[in-house]
């Protein structure tokens, strides 16, 4: 179930653009893997989706995203599992509980070299964590509502 998803050109060439309501890249089966080297533009939807997923995700731009008034994690939606982030950057998403990352049942999410910037949400401007740990290194929030 291993699944490796590299954008060859880095992520200021490499662009995934879903479909308006549909999330970028889900993980819904508890698979492994890593995604690498993209600019996901997701509209009205998450850039990324897991669900007991241990996904290792780099040199990635999530830019957009979500809605304040009805989706948890306007970036990134994380149900267990145990994924990690780096080099990193979350810019311009919302959701109605965290901004940008969305974490429940005993999600463990690591992420270093992290930058969240201009996310807005009813609650965790850009966090919202239930019942799971995140552990942050090298990471800067900027403008968070």
């Amino acid at each position: 179930k291993d699944l490796d998803i590299v954008g060859l050109s880095g992520l200021n060439q490499t662009f995934l653009v879903p479909p308006s309501g549909i999330n970028g890249v889900s993980w819904n089966l508890g698979e492994s893997g890593s995604i690498q080297g993209f600019t996901i533009l997701p509209d009205g939807a998450r850039g990324l989706m897991m669900t007991n997923a241990s996904v290792n995700v780099s040199d990635l731009l999530i830019d957009g995203g979500g809605s304040q008034g009805t989706i948890d994690g306007g970036a990134v939606y994380i149900s267990g599992g145990s994924p990690t982030f780096s080099s990193v950057v979350i810019r311009d998403s919302a959701g109605r509980n965290g901004g940008a990352f969305y974490l429940i049942n005993q999600a463990s999410v690591a992420a270093s070299n992290l930058l969240v910037e201009d996310t807005s949400s009813s609650f965790g401007g850009a966090f919202f964590v239930s019942r799971s740990t995140l552990t942050l290194t090298a990471t800067t929030l900027t403008r968070k509502y």
